[in-house]
């Protein structure tokens, strides 16, 4: 009877999960769960006739159970049971976290085991954060170079790599300048701090840089052609060649000059998220709408001048001399580059098969005769993959340089660390089905901190540690943790607003229109008359949104007529404006404003007559003239520290009547006076700031 009520509830909830399973099963795991040696389903209780347990009972029971359950409950109870196992194995995991923040690298000594018993590391990055991307290879190469890697691998063209050289290297001032306003500020102070590690050693220990990728920097190889040409003239037949490289070139300089000087350098280490990448094939189209340097074609002025090189080559040969072999190389590379943009035009898969195979042989050309060489590289992390599964990347099949280096170079298999890095708050990244178990790494690590995870198979999944060696965990300051949906952590970017707030000072000067004030009190002269303003105000910026409250006082100024009549003119002002600062750095400052303001001016006069008393019979008159404006300013500032200082002018427009009242009431035959006009000033503020 048990065993028949037993069969029963079996299949009752073997029907009911097969139904409920197709609502529960929503991760969209598709990869075989490889169960863990010793891992065994739980057993479902069962007894004999005599109500004793019976072990072959209780086996066979099981054994029933696993049958009757369909596919998808199957698979949810295994990935649960693995989940527990993983969790137990997190609870001992140990973080080695990497100092990023000073010139100290003692925090990298973890990484001595890896570098002793690899001869090439590879880390992979996602491009988008580039402070933190540039700082960690800048200190990655800086220490693994204490540990015999000499070796700079780029994911950049030769060229790019010969640029580097000549100023990491050899301190070239014209690489320099190029380099420092053809890439941007982060990647240009990493390769100054390689040039300075390179003058601390010795020659037979400095960093060269290799170049593996496809140069895919035109402007910046048309301006190594530049460098390469000798100082005399080109002959006649050379000339079309020479002059168009150079009417090219230049407007590139002064291009990249632009872009340098409207480029925003202050990005912080831990400060990235919310933003996604994407690549716009219609920057290379060669249709009427694609981008021409002034109305030059880049892509069609590349082709006919390695054309015309090719077509030239021994008069080149004999005009370059020992130059030759270096230009003859950068010419090629430029070949190259149109046979990979030419697949990325067309939007075919050949580019990414092309790209990896340019890099696997410019690394296997570079390195098989180099039986002692070490280098460390950090490209984009599909690229360092040990699998052809790369779905974080977007492809169901990619064959990387990592995977196609270990397959083709076997000797290198067990010499090559692959490193991936993943970045806690950047969107559209760490999916479980892409990477594993890397979201508990990243629930592991604090925000603003960059910890390394040294032997996944302690403690990663089976994904995880097929893909990477080990792995870097850096936490934006601004990551949250959002939601979860369908089984998985969903990790959304928190938006850091920058916040300031500032107690400001300013020194204000308007002229007045004071022609029927004067006539009505013969209070002065002038018909213009100089106010001074004394303006005490708080400024609260938000990322760029600024708000602006100011009282000011204006000091009164006096007049006397003889011994009898003492007049005097002052007063206040108040103003509330809104701007925005049009100018995204943390150095300078130029902000529009908008807003309203309140102005109240007060004549007073003192007379003194009679001649019965000995001082006098003094009587005292007020007249008031208040007014409401619309006003609107600009300030230009600089920032130095905690200090703001600022200039800016501005136009009050008095939307109020003119006349001057007395005990409330307007005197209508008395002066009229608008407070309509331009206004200037300079100011200093005590900045204080913070982020939430």
């Amino acid at each position: 009877m048990k065993k028949l009520f037993l069969a029963l509830g079996i299949g009752a909830f073997s029907a009911l999960s097969t139904l409920n399973a197709q609502v529960v099963d929503t991760t969209g795991l598709d990869t075989t769960i490889i169960e863990a040696p010793g891992m065994s389903s739980p057993a479902a209780p069962a007894g004999g006739d005599d109500g004793t347990a019976s072990p072959r009972g209780v086996a066979q029971e099981n054994e029933e159970v696993e049958n009757d359950e369909s596919p998808a409950l199957k698979r949810l109870r295994e990935e649960r049971m693995k989940r527990e196992k993983i969790e137990e194995k997190l609870d001992d995991i140990v973080a080695y976290p990497l100092n990023l923040e000073t010139d100290n690298l003692s925090s990298f000594q973890v990484l001595d085991s890896i570098a002793e018993y690899n001869r090439f590391i590879f880390t992979g990055e996602d491009h988008r954060v580039e402070k933190f991307n540039t700082t960690l290879e800048m200190k990655l190469m800086q220490y693994l170079n204490t540990k015999g890697y000499k070796y700079y691998l780029m994911e950049a063209g030769w060229v790019s790599a010969w640029m580097v050289n000549r100023y990491i290297l050899e301190g070239d001032s014209a690489s320099e300048q190029i380099l420092s306003t053809y890439y941007s500020y982060n990647f240009f102070q990493m390769f100054k701090g390689l040039k300075e590690t390179n003058d601390s050693l010795p020659p037979e220990k400095k960093i060269t840089a290799v170049g593996l990728d496809i140069e895919r920097d035109a402007p910046l190889a048309l301006r190594s052609l530049l460098l390469m040409l000798p100082d005399e003239p080109a002959p006649d037949s050379l000339e079309m060649f020479v002059e168009s490289l150079k009417i090219l070139s230049a407007i590139h300089i002064e291009q990249a000059k632009e872009y340098a000087e409207n480029a925003d350098n202050d990005d912080e280490l831990f400060d990235f998220g919310g933003f996604s990448f994407e690549f716009d094939m219609d920057e290379f189209e060669e249709e009427e709408d694609a981008p021409k340097y002034f109305y030059f074609n880049m892509m069609r002025t590349i082709r006919d001048l390695t054309q015309r090189f090719r077509a030239k080559e021994p008069e080149f040969k004999a005009y370059l001399g020992d130059r030759y072999p270096d230009f003859e190389r950068a010419i090629k590379e430029m070949e190259n580059w149109l046979v990979w943009i030419g697949y990325e035009k067309e939007e075919l898969p050949q580019s990414w098969v092309y790209r990896e195979q340019y890099m696997e042989g410019n690394f296997r050309e570079m390195f098989k005769d180099k039986p002692e060489a070490k280098g460390f590289g950090q490209f984009g992390r599909c690229h360092i993959t040990r699998i052809t599964k790369v779905g974080d990347c977007g492809f169901a099949f990619f064959s990387s340089l990592n995977k196609r280096i270990i397959t083709k170079m076997p000797e290198l298999q067990n010499q090559l660390s692959s490193i991936g890095i993943f970045y806690g708050g950047l969107d559209g990244q760490n999916k479980n089905g892409d990477n594993g178990n890397i979201e508990d790494l990243i629930k592991l690590t604090e925000k603003g901190e960059a910890n390394l995870f040294m032997d996944l198979n302690d403690y990663g999944d089976d994904l995880l540690k097929t893909k990477f060696s080990s792995v870097i965990v850096v936490k934006s300051n601004r990551y949250k943790e959002n939601s979860t949906k369908n089984g998985d952590i969903v990790y959304d970017w928190e938006t850091q607003t920058d916040f300031s707030f500032s107690l400001d000072f300013n020194y204000i000067a308007r002229s007045l229109d004071f022609t029927s004030l004067n006539q009505f009190s013969n209070f002065s002269r002038n018909s213009l008359q100089t106010i001074n303003v004394l303006e005490f105000g708080t400024t609260f910026t938000i990322d760029r949104l600024v708000v602006n409250m100011a009282y000011g006082h204006i000091p009164r100024i006096y007049q006397t007529q003889g011994d009898s009549l003492f007049q005097s003119v002052g007063g206040f002002n108040f103003r509330y404006t809104y701007g925005k600062d049009l100018i995204r750095s943390k150095a300078i400052e130029l902000t529009p404003e908008l807003g309203i303001g309140f102005m109240r001016m007060k004549y007073t006069e003192e007379k003194r007559t009679g001649e019965n008393s000995l001082f006098g019979t003094p009587y005292y008159t007020e007249f008031y003239n208040p007014a409401f404006l619309l006003d609107g300013r600009i300030n230009f500032g600089v920032i130095a520290g905690i200090f703001e200082f600022r200039a800016f002018a501005g136009y009050n427009f008095d939307v109020s009547k003119e006349a001057w009242k007395q005990n409330k009431n307007l005197v209508l035959d008395g002066p009229k006076t608008s407070y309509t006009g331009f206004y200037s000033g300079i100011g200093v503020s005590l900045r204080f700031s913070d982020k939430f």
